[in-house]
């Protein structure tokens, strides 16, 4: 979908106040609540927007643990396995990469004890011939946003 100036302000507004109301976002864009609304429509219908969402806190709701783990497989079948992946409730990410490793998975856990059983139980379930992991201590930047 080509993106006109309009609608990349509109995609800018909403990753900054997704909650924003349309009469507020008309008004901002100098446009009319109606045309404001039929654009995000289409913006979600294409799937450019997949969902409006809040970005939580993890360690404001509880001890919760990221990981970032690096798979190898051992079929090479890379596609087969990440969709499997893509399927579990505590993988946040999944990425085919390049180099050493095939997949890139980002994972959050209630707590480490949890993290190190997902990561030891769940992932030993597929062809996988090697892993690495790195669990996150401490976030300095978290940010969704593309700014457009």
């Amino acid at each position: 979908m080509e993106l006109d100036k309009k609608d990349k302000k509109i995609l800018n507004i909403l990753q900054d106040k997704g909650r924003i109301p349309y009469h507020e976002l008309a008004d901002k864009l100098e446009m009319s609540q109606s045309a404001v609304y039929e654009r995000v429509k289409k913006l979600q219908e294409s799937g450019v927007i997949k969902k409006i969402t809040p970005l939580l806190d993890k360690k404001e709701i509880g001890d919760y643990r990221t990981a970032l783990v690096r798979i190898k497989t051992k079929t090479g079948n890379i596609e087969e396995i990440a969709k499997k992946l893509t399927k579990i409730e505590n993988i946040q990410e999944v990425y085919s990469t390049s180099g050493r490793y095939d997949i890139l998975i980002k994972i959050v856990a209630k707590d480490m004890e949890s993290l190190n059983e997902f990561i030891t139980k769940k992932l030993s379930k597929f062809e996988i011939r090697e892993t690495t992991y790195f669990v996150i201590m401490k976030t300095y930047k978290e940010d969704p946003k593309i700014k457009l």
